[in-house]
């Protein structure tokens, strides 16, 4: 599958074909568990075993916003070292 190919895809909305993820390492589903710890904190537990505390104040985890901001800041700069190894 060309670059050209999969840019056209994205942008047609389309799914990729399972080939796709397979060929490129992503996975098509995760799976993750979170437990409610009362209030507004919650304990997240990736599929491989990492654990993070989330609270919804702030006070004694990290905010559910800074973490959509890390996971989108650090998986965009996984591309570029990615693209910039090869």
């Amino acid at each position: 599958m060309s670059a050209r190919s999969i840019r056209r895809r994205v942008a047609d909305g389309n799914r990729f074909p399972p080939a796709f993820y397979s060929r490129y390492g992503a996975q098509m589903s995760q799976t993750v568990q979170l437990v409610w710890n009362g209030d507004f904190r919650f304990k997240g537990t990736a599929a491989g075993g990492s654990i993070t505390e989330i609270d919804g104040n702030a006070e004694n985890g990290t905010s559910p916003v800074d973490l959509l901001l890390e996971s989108v800041g650090s998986c965009a700069a996984i591309d570029v070292v990615d693209i910039l190894r090869k």
